[in-house]
């Protein structure tokens, strides 16, 4: 080797080391950074002599990350799911919660039994009524929450959709970046760290797979199929609503879905184009999830009404006339079933609270008088509708009759049913996000590692120092001679 390609090659080392204690360097402090990806130098060997730098590596397993991401957004729709079924529990109350719907609907007829045995006393037919209030009110607070959780979620989508395009739109600016420092020669690595960190943040709002493209760019599709990135952005459009009632949907045209580029696009759970994740979860919970819940506390309030509506119980009541539950002081209308839980009211004419009197509760709805105060006939034919069994017109709870305690049972079973449900979706997903997770951390910077590296860079920037010492030595005795 002649002392000018020994000194190349020692020069190239020096060259190489530095890069490489940078990079390592540069790797321990960004340990914890999200987002960031372990860099190594790429070397080969120089066609004149020593090491060639041919740029910066960056370290990462695309099939792990996109299970990882899977993951993410998995845990995003679960919690979603969780926490509105958790809420819906909390508010209907379980089986043996004091204050749940099955214990009203018990305390209403233990209420109903105590004025039967005295029906000459005010105070237990004031107590009756009161029950039968509460009753109507654990049914109307329930399903006022729904419509608070449907107008919650409603928000939320307007505020990811507005994220979305955000997120969308620096991806395509920092495609034409890394492009640009590809083109130019300049390292893009910290580039795609950034853009690491958008794609997890979109990611968690819609599931994406990401595709290569030319030049270090890429695009995006939604796991149901939709474009959201290639040479331009997607325009993603969604109208909030100010607030929601119970007749408000996706289908009567009373609610916002979402358009991608002008079109209008599917929002179900199964075959929407944006399924999954965090926007999905908010659709499906205010179209499906809370709309079906809404239809079953509607079943139910149903039930109750038709139970007391009919002159076979209550002599006094006239054609058409509400009974003791009402639709908002009106006699239900089958015709008019959506939203009934919420305008569910005891009848003003037996509620003291409202003006009314509860002596009405053991002389009838319609009575112009008071009759004989220690009959309690009426009194045990409202507690005999209550225990009757009947068919329950809607609802799909079963096809036999029921009372109902056991209708409301059943109903609320089905929401302890769907909460166990959630709470297993979101302990499974949890479970694999964290698993991948740790996998992924795996495959990152190991700060022991990197220090083991910056001894052997020392050692290798030592060889070449040394050598250039030698060829120092070399040169300075040829001139003496």
């Amino acid at each position: 080797m002649s002392i000018n390609a020994a000194l190349n090659s020692a020069a190239s080392g020096l060259t190489a080391v530095s890069r490489a204690t940078a990079l390592v360097s540069n790797n321990i402090a960004n340990a914890g950074t999200p987002g960031y990806a372990r860099r190594t130098l790429a070397l080969s060997s120089s066609a004149i002599a020593g090491v060639a730098v041919n740029g910066v590596v960056r370290h990462n397993d695309p099939v792990l990350t996109a299970q990882r991401r899977e993951s993410d957004a998995l845990v995003q729709q679960a919690d979603i799911q969780l926490a509105f079924f958790t809420d819906l529990t909390r508010q209907i109350g379980t089986i043996n919660d004091p204050l749940g719907l099955t214990a009203r609907l018990a305390d209403f007829e233990s209420s109903l039994i105590s004025a039967a045995s005295r029906p000459d006393l005010t105070t237990r037919l004031d107590e009756s009524t009161q029950k039968a209030a509460d009753l109507a009110e654990t049914l109307r607070a329930t399903s006022a929450d729904i419509q608070e959780q449907r107008t919650r979620s409603d928000k939320a989508i307007a505020t990811m959709v507005n994220d979305l395009n955000t997120d969308l739109g620096r991806l395509h600016e920092l495609n034409k970046r890394i492009t640009s420092a590809e083109v130019n020669g300049l390292d893009p690595a910290s580039l795609e760290d950034q853009r690491q960190i958008i794609l997890d943040r979109v990611n968690a709002i819609v599931p994406v797979t990401v595709v290569p493209r030319p030049r270090g760019q890429i695009a995006l599709y939604t796991d149901g199929g939709a474009l959201l990135l290639n040479d331009t952005p997607a325009k993603i459009e969604f109208t909030q609503s100010s607030f929601i009632q119970p007749d408000m949907t996706i289908t009567s045209g009373r609610l916002s879905g979402i358009k991608i580029n002008g079109l209008d696009v599917r929002t179900g759970s199964s075959d929407g184009a944006l399924r999954g994740g965090a926007l999905g979860a908010h659709f499906a919970l205010r179209d499906e999830w809370a709309v079906s819940a809404q239809a079953d506390l509607d079943a139910v309030a149903r039930d109750l009404i038709e139970r007391f509506q009919s002159p076979a119980i209550d002599p006094t009541l006239g054609v058409g006339a509400a009974g003791l539950f009402t639709d908002r002081q009106a006699a239900f209308n089958p015709a008019n079933e959506e939203g009934l839980s919420l305008r569910l009211e005891l009848n003003d004419l037996v509620n003291p609270a409202e003006g009314g009197q509860s002596w009405r509760l053991r002389d009838g709805l319609g009575a112009v008088a008071q009759g004989d105060p220690g009959n309690s006939t009426l009194i045990n034919s409202l507690r005999g509708a209550l225990t009757n069994t009947r068919t329950p017109a809607t609802g799909g709870f079963t096809t036999g009759t029921q009372s109902a305690a056991s209708f409301v049972e059943a109903l609320t079973s089905r929401f302890q049913s769907n909460l166990a449900k959630a709470q297993n979706d979101q302990s499974f997903s949890a479970a694999t996000q964290a698993e991948l997770s740790r996998s992924e951390l795996a495959l990152g910077v190991d700060s022991d590692a990197e220090l083991q590296s910056l001894i052997l860079l020392e050692q290798n920037f030592a060889a070449n120092a040394r050598v250039l010492e030698t060829i120092d030595q070399m040169i300075t005795e040829l001139l003496r001679i």
